[in-house]
């Protein structure tokens, strides 16, 4: 089925909106009743959607026939498959892929490693990377970042992202930046509370925000955001919802025009504080265009209940759905390529393995 923007009372109009996790390496009735209620224009792979202990072959099958049921249960010509996958400790496929190291280890030759990473990814049928991280590893106390950042530069850290991303989108994988306005310099996890931080404007442009306008400059077509306070900017909204930071900042000030997607609202930061009306009447405004569900999904048809509420009731204007649809339309339609899963050749995956070895 075509991508296509008909309202209705019924959730399953806005699944072009959601990206969600799925809970094993088979589909559960529960996947199923999602898949077929939202109609989600994404999944988002983890480690338990990988069957671990067994060969190549009988893994790689098994993700295959997941992938393929959920795009059916779906109904839609094209499926977003994305996964988390920078390297380090942030690594979810199993062997023989290769495992690099941490994107701060791997920085001076981010083009090979994301070439390899790519290949690689499409081959198990992911079309979607949640990366490049482009944060800067600024706050020795930052317990989610580290040396998932590439550098503690924004120098630094542009001359490894914009190349990364480039040999993403070469390879038939979208690349997708993280975690915007910046998530080097805080002191909380924001899987775990919702960090707060005094940065101002002119502090973030002068450090946070050089590495996404390189990769804006560069054509990134999708941006995920953080779930931080940044007070001096916005004291009512994290960046996820707040239109001063999404639509003020990274679409008028910065001239992004793709993509935005939320990092997961799974995490405390967010379900900890906002309910999902909370959510649909602040995130729509703000520019927000997809929501990721990763560990409970089902939270998705909520929120699509709760944004069909805010548009009976004139609280959240049929414009912005239309404005988000397209560009959500405009990357399917362009850029989303359809991988079928296949068996790499040893020699490529030896190749491979011997450049994560180079950086022991």
């Amino acid at each position: 089925m075509p991508l296509s923007l008909q309202l209705t009372d019924d959730p399953s109009c806005l699944g072009h909106h959601f990206i969600v996790g799925l809970s094993g390496f088979s589909l559960s009735d529960e996947d199923r009743e999602l898949l077929s209620g939202l109609r989600p224009m994404g999944v988002l792979l983890r480690a338990p959607n990988f069957r671990q202990g067994v060969e190549y072959s009988i893994w790689l099958s098994s993700l295959k026939a997941m992938l393929a049921e959920a795009q059916s249960l779906t109904g839609r010509d094209k499926l977003i498959v994305s996964i988390d996958h920078e390297g380090g400790r942030i690594y979810r496929v199993p062997a023989p892929l290769t495992h690099f190291p941490d994107a701060f280890t791997h920085a001076k030759k981010a083009a090979a490693v994301a070439e390899a990473m790519a290949v690689e990814l499409a081959s198990i049928g992911v079309n979607l990377s949640l990366a490049p991280v482009a944060d800067i590893h600024s706050n020795p106390t930052n317990p989610v970042i580290g040396k998932r950042a590439f550098g503690t530069t924004p120098e630094e850290v542009i001359q490894a992202v914009v190349p990364y991303a480039q040999a993403l989108l070469k390879n038939k994988v979208i690349p997708c930046a993280k975690h915007f306005p910046g998530h080097g310099d805080t002191s909380q996890d924001s899987h775990l509370e919702l960090p707060r931080v005094k940065l101002t404007l002119p502090e973030l442009e002068k450090r946070e925000l050089k590495p996404f306008q390189a990769l804006i400059d560069s054509g990134i077509p999708m941006i995920l955001t953080a779930h931080i306070k940044f007070l001096e900017i916005d004291k009512r909204n994290p960046a996820t919802l707040s239109k001063k930071i999404l639509g003020e900042i990274l679409r008028e000030k910065m001239g992004f025009s793709g993509v935005i997607l939320s990092d997961d609202l799974d995490m405390q930061a967010i379900a900890d504080n906002y309910s999902e009306d909370d959510i649909a009447k602040r995130a729509i405004p703000a520019g927000l265009d997809m929501f990721l569900f990763n560990h409970k999904p089902q939270r998705g048809i909520k929120l699509a209940e709760a944004i069909l509420r805010g548009l009976r009731t004139k609280k959240i204007k049929e414009t912005m759905l239309e404005s988000s649809f397209n560009r959500i339309k405009h990357l399917v339609d362009t850029l989303l390529p359809m991988h079928s899963a296949r068996i790499l050749d040893s020699k490529v995956l030896a190749q491979h393995a011997r450049l994560a070895d180079s950086f022991s």
